[in-house]
């Protein structure tokens, strides 16, 4: 909790603040509020899995795994757009996926730059929230899947030929 002028104010996640003097909630609802925050971030900071945040595409949040998949920083990428990252012949097929509403079953496939220049393909799946205000976030999960591609491939390649 962070004090602005008169109020306290609490800070969800980094860039989101709830102002508490202007909620009714009770402090055992902002003790399991604080709880499934830390439930959150032990599992996005845990994950061998890339979790990104973002609004109308710009990331606003991303777990630090990312620099081990992708080898960027959370802060190299946070104001960023998505996009950004996507190889040139993804990006009008990420583009319209970004453009449909979110379909959480869905699974996507693309290539995403590392901050070394290389590809690697990543699955994601994506989830959408709406917040009291009308904003609208995605959360995704990234996972490096370079392997299953390279064997895909094979797999083809070798029917290709019998």
């Amino acid at each position: 909790m962070v004090e602005r002028g008169s109020s306290a104010v609490e800070v969800v996640t980094p860039g989101v603040e709830i102002d508490l003097a202007e909620t009714n909630h009770t402090a055992a609802e902002w003790d399991r509020l604080e709880i499934a925050e830390r439930r959150y971030r032990a599992v996005t900071e845990n994950s061998t899995d890339v979790v990104i945040e973002g609004v109308e595409g710009l990331i606003t949040w991303c777990s630090p795994t990312v620099t081990t998949v992708l080898g960027w920083t959370p802060e190299d990428l946070v104001g960023r757009n998505s996009i950004e990252l996507v190889h040139p012949d993804d990006v009008s097929e990420v583009q319209a996926a970004i453009a449909r509403p979110v379909a959480p079953e869905v699974e996507r496939v693309a290539r995403l730059r590392t901050k070394n220049g290389a590809y690697v393909w990543i699955s994601s799946r994506v989830a959408q929230f709406t917040d009291a205000h009308g904003v609208v976030t995605r959360v995704a999960r990234w996972r490096k899947i370079d392997e299953e591609m390279r064997v895909l491939a094979a797999l083809t390649t070798s029917e290709a030929n019998l």
